[in-house]
């Protein structure tokens, strides 16, 4: 899924992502023990290339900026695609709010927080 997904806008492949992360919650909780734990050496972010390349793609056809730290961007959406699956039912038990409605809350400002690094239009409608 998270492969497929590179077909779709900026935005939406990083939202996708965290909804493929969310289905895969038990290998995303045992890896994080196991990162923890500094037994195992575990890649955080195993498509590492495939993820930098395709916002190398982004950022050349204009859909986010060309100053944006494309590692640093990766680094910040992995930990918080981790951390929020790692967390999520025990925030959702904490705030009382089902954890589905949680879900799409998390979903809305990921996009509001994402549209930060995406080029702005230029008057006219066209990217700058």
């Amino acid at each position: 899924e998270i492969l497929a997904s590179g077909q779709l806008p900026f935005k939406a492949r990083i939202q996708q992502l965290l909804r493929t992360m969310m289905g895969q919650d038990e290998a995303i909780r045992l890896s994080t023990l196991l990162v923890l734990d500094a037994q195992e050496k575990l890649p955080v972010a195993p498509l590492r290339e495939q993820w930098i390349s395709g916002f190398k793609h982004d950022m050349a056809n204009g859909k986010i900026r060309k100053d944006v730290d494309l590692d640093a961007l990766l680094a910040l959406v992995t930990a918080l695609s981790y951390g929020y699956v790692v967390f999520r039912q025990s925030m959702s038990d904490e705030f009382d709010i089902p954890a589905a409605d949680l879900d799409f809350r998390v979903d809305a400002i990921l996009g509001e927080m994402l549209a930060r690094f995406e080029q702005p239009e230029a008057p006219g409608g066209e990217q700058e």
